[in-house]
């Protein structure tokens, strides 16, 4: 239907659709908490086998702080994951 109609009928459905695809993949997106979450550990674990403050990483799954790359490499480590992995999931909230 997109693909058909025209260029106002067009913008005007992306401009209804766009906050919901935004949701939808904000939603399916990997984050901190769920790499966490899927090693079964708590932020405290967490934060024991990489060294990183439990409130860092409370901070960071709670969309309220940033992770510099000190401590995605510490978590990454921890985890088991790949660097860019986490980093992504770091920013992700």
């Amino acid at each position: 239907m997109i693909a058909t109609a025209t260029s106002p009928e067009r913008e005007a459905l992306l401009a209804l659709l766009r906050p919901l695809v935004l949701e939808i993949v904000k939603e399916s997106r990997e984050t901190l908490e769920l790499l966490r979450i899927t090693k079964g550990w708590t932020q405290q674990r967490l934060s024991m086998e990489s060294g990183v403050c439990p409130r860092t990483i409370s901070r960071i799954e709670s969309g309220k702080g940033k992770a510099n790359p000190a401590t995605i490499v510490a978590l990454a480590r921890a985890l088991g994951a790949d660097y860019g992995r986490v980093a992504a999931a770091c920013v992700r909230r």
